[in-house]
């Protein structure tokens, strides 16, 4: 069994200490990241919400329009 001198087991802690803080650091990074990222996307979302809310008369019109168009079409057609 080897006996370890009190010098070795205080560079070992402080590289277990130095490993804690560096997982630490790591997460914290992760998160802030994580979090720019979200409200990044958010943002895209609300603007593409935005423009469709703006864009929402116009295809409105167009639909009615396709679907008279379609109506007139079928009136046409058929026979009588």
């Amino acid at each position: 069994m080897k006996h370890y001198r009190m010098k070795d087991k205080k560079g070992l802690t402080k590289w277990i200490m130095l490993a804690g803080m560096i997982s630490t650091l790591v997460t914290i990074v992760t998160v802030l990241v994580s979090r720019v990222l979200e409200q990044r996307m958010i943002l895209k979302i609300t603007r593409c919400a935005d423009s469709l809310q703006k864009a929402l008369p116009a295809i409105e019109q167009a639909s009615k329009l396709y679907i008279e168009a379609n109506m007139a079409k079928e009136e046409l057609i058929e026979p009588e």
